[in-house]
């Protein structure tokens, strides 16, 4: 624990269907809140999120630690300057 991604650093899932079947277009994206959030984000105390429609960083191993953290699902990150 934490969990880790299958393939990461170097590689992603996604990158690794793409070499499998060139002629599709991949797409990441929108994987960076619990699914309950992303149907209704309302729910979140303030609800002024970012969400990111794709990139290549890997959130998913801060996503579990403020999972483990926070003991719950119900949080998504706000980008600011």
């Amino acid at each position: 624990m934490p969990p880790s991604l299958l393939v990461c650093n170097t590689d992603s899932l996604g990158e690794r269907i793409q070499k499998a079947f060139p002629e599709v277009k991949v797409v990441k994206t929108l994987n960076t809140v619990n699914a309950l959030v992303m149907t209704n984000p309302g729910q979140i105390k303030g609800a002024d999120h970012t969400v990111f429609m794709s990139g290549n960083e890997m959130i998913l191993p801060l996503w579990v630690r403020l999972f483990g953290v926070l003991k719950s699902p119900m949080f998504n990150f706000k980008v600011v300057r």
